[in-house]
This record gives C-alpha cells, structure tokens and sequence, in this order.
C-alpha cells in the first residue's frame, strides 16, 4: 500500500499559501515511537529545488501520521542588503542527520550514553530576492545561489516532545578542517559504538574532491563531527554526490554514491569495508537507473538493497559520454545479492504514469528522494520506503500542486 501521507504543512511558513511537504525521512525514536523529518517545499517561484526549511512529526502508526504535531526545525528567511529593492533570501533545504534511540544499547548491553540525542544537517543557499523575499529568476541567482553553508541543528526527544536545542554552522559547508562544500546523506548515521558515523561528499582544498565517512561524537553536549575517511577519490572515480553508508548483516560496512558524470549517472555502485579504512569495490553495473537520487538501504532482516529512478527509454545512453534527462516517472527498488558483487532484480515502487495519469502540466513526474526505514510501532516490525512525490513542472515551471503531490511511504511486504 502505498499511502501519501502528508501534503500542506500547518506550521507558520514564509509564504505559507505555497507550501508544501516533499522529501521525507523516518527514523527511530524510541520503543515504539518513530519521526519524520520532513522538508517543506516552495511552489510558486520558478526556482529548482526551493525549500522553505522543515518539520517534525513524532508518529506510532505510520499511517496516521498527525500534521498537527509537527515542531518546525527552521524556515528560510530573509536578509536586507544595502540595496532596499533587492534582499537575501536564504533557502534552507534537505534536512537529515541521525539519532539514537530512547531504548539504544551498547554492544555489551549497557544503556547507550546518548539516547534520546542527536543531530541534523540543512544545507543554506542565498537567492537573490525582490523586497517581499521572492526569489528572482534563476538566471539571475547564478553568481549567489550556489554559496552553500550548512547548519548543524542539535536535537534531543524525551518520548513525548522532540525539540531542537542548539543550532551553528558551518562557513562554506567546512565540517572539518580540511574540508569545504561538503553535501550531507539523504540516509540516517548509523551507529558505532557510542559514536555515529554518516556519509558525506566533500572538497579537499588543495587535494581532489571526495566521498567518505564522518564520524560525529557527542562531547559536551553536543554531536560535533571529529574525522573523515575518504571511501572515493574523485580523481580516480567518477564524481558523484548523496553517498550513503550503511552496516550489513556480518557488520561490514557499505557505501554508495549517486555518480553524475556520463559514465556514472546510470550505474549502481558499491564498496565495502570490514575496518572502516580499507574500502574495495565489490559491485558496478550498468545502465540500469535514471539520473536521479539514490541510496543505499537495509532492512532488519539483512536484505540490502538501492532505490532510484527507472531507466527510462528516453534517459538511455547513446554512447556513454552522452548526459541523460532527469524522468523520475518510475521509482524502483533494486536489492543486492548476498555476495554483495550484484543485483538480484528490479522492483517498481511507483510508476506514476500508470497511478495517476501524465502530470497535468510539464513532461514527467517526480517520485524521487527516496529511503528506507526498518521501524517498530506498536510492538510490530515494519519495513518502510518513504519518497516524494510532485511532477516536474511545479519544480521547473512554477506549476500549480497536482492532487497526488505530498509525502508518501509504502510498506515493503505489500509491493
């Protein structure tokens, strides 16, 4: 069953009239409580990816997640500048992080020093704007729009109210010395111990670009990020953004990136790592998915799989120097052979073509952003995916809101 589960936020918003809510990722709360963070999304300028900040939801049946329990992390806001007719419009978009669980342990069975703590990541971007805080044509954003800060939000639930505590950022998105315009995960960090660790993709100043692992440490009172290990030097590999890193049944570590070059864009890749130093590649197949968001997923039983867009007949490569369009029509989940070295077949999520029909205005669809998420409510294991939904055309076009537009998660055992 898939199910849109939330559209229109209801929380006080810049421009309230024209949001509303797109990606979305469920985590683990406590013993049976779960959240999702949620990013709200601006549909009237004609500016691509314009987010208006993000929620909270604390949840214990995910389909009947209540909007009017959402707590607002952040909005963007508004900034004068010398000139009274023009502004700053800071966009604030794509929030995600990790968090331990009221219930965690550690290994050895103690009660983990942290639970009920954790931490997020929002990418910043300045817009030029008009007096009102409208963003001004993407033509005219080109030397200002691609400025990216990150702000660290810290975060803490109690089993009845989540609520951010501390907030900082982070100068040109710089989350370690030696470290510039790192782009966070669309997966949660996972545990290590009392640590957590994420994967980021990141610019190494006078060295190659990379995408490795950040490990964050709560000191003080805090979760602040302490190393980075590279997994994928750019240099070497095809460049690539929105890594994921996740933990196998044997402990290992796996680690993706969605590439974007023309070499990369259409193919699934994955590294292993049984030290967390030493990665090897063990899987690279190809063309098999659209240019589009990927991750990398488990659920609890130990079935490792991705999730993506379709390949579609008009995104196929001619040649492998030749750059797809973005047709986010169909989402597919693809799982991995226990050898971990290939893909054991394809699964459609949603198409969206056949669902709803061809989107009002604009070419295709987007279900996209998509995650998983093993969660315990009501004392029953779920396997969950969670994406947006929204055609193309309110993302590129300024396009009304479809009816079908919002959240969605489905539940694994039903597709």
């Amino acid at each position: 069953m898939n199910m849109k589960v939330l559209q229109e936020p209801i929380t006080d918003c810049l421009h309230d009239d024209q949001m509303c809510y797109g990606t979305i990722f469920p985590f683990q709360v406590g013993p049976n409580l779960a959240a999702v963070y949620l990013n709200i999304h601006w549909k009237g300028p004609d500016v691509v990816d314009l987010d208006n900040g993000a929620d909270v939801i604390l949840f214990d049946r995910w389909d009947a997640i209540d909007p009017a329990r959402a707590v607002s992390i952040c909005r963007s806001t508004v900034e004068q500048t010398d000139d009274p007719e023009k502004t700053i419009l800071q966009i604030r978009r794509v929030f995600s992080g990790g968090f331990v669980p009221l219930d965690a342990k550690l290994s050895d069975g103690s009660a983990h020093p942290h639970a009920g703590t954790g931490f997020g990541l929002m990418q910043v971007h300045p817009y030029n704007a008009d007096s009102a805080g409208i963003p001004l044509a993407n033509a005219q954003n080109v030397n200002v729009g691609m400025d990216l800060d990150m702000e660290l939000y810290q975060v803490s639930c109690d089993g009845q109210n989540f609520q951010v505590n501390a907030t900082s950022t982070f100068v040109e998105a710089a989350l370690l010395e030696g470290l510039s315009g790192c782009y966070l995960s669309l997966v949660q960090a996972i545990p290590d111990g009392p640590d957590l660790l994420c994967a980021i993709t990141a610019n190494r100043p006078g060295a190659s670009s990379c995408a490795g692992v950040c490990r964050w440490r709560r000191i003080d009172d805090c979760w602040q990020p302490i190393a980075f290990t590279p997994v994928v030097d750019f240099a070497v590999e095809e460049m690539g953004i929105e890594a994921s890193l996740i933990r196998d049944s044997d402990e290992a570590l796996l680690f993706t990136i969605r590439g974007l070059t023309a070499k990369s864009q259409h193919r699934l890749t994955l590294w292993r790592s049984t030290d967390g130093d030493e990665w090897t590649k063990t899987l690279d197949v190809g063309p098999i998915r659209g240019q589009a968001p990927l991750t990398l997923n488990r659920t609890a039983s130990g079935m490792i799989y991705f999730l993506g867009s379709k390949l579609s007949q008009e995104d196929r490569p001619v040649g492998m120097d030749q750059l797809c369009t973005e047709n986010r029509n169909t989402l597919c989940l693809w799982p991995v052979t226990e050898s971990r070295d290939a893909i054991a077949g394809e699964v459609v999520i949603q198409d969206c073509i056949t669902d709803f029909g061809p989107p009002p205005s604009g070419k295709w669809w987007r279900a996209d952003h998509a995650v998983g998420a093993s969660l315990v409510l009501e004392d029953t294991p779920y396997e969950l995916i969670a994406y947006r939904l929204i055609a193309d055309a309110e993302i590129m076009q300024a396009a009304d809101m479809t009816p079908f537009t919002g959240a969605y998660m489905a539940q694994l055992s039903d597709l």
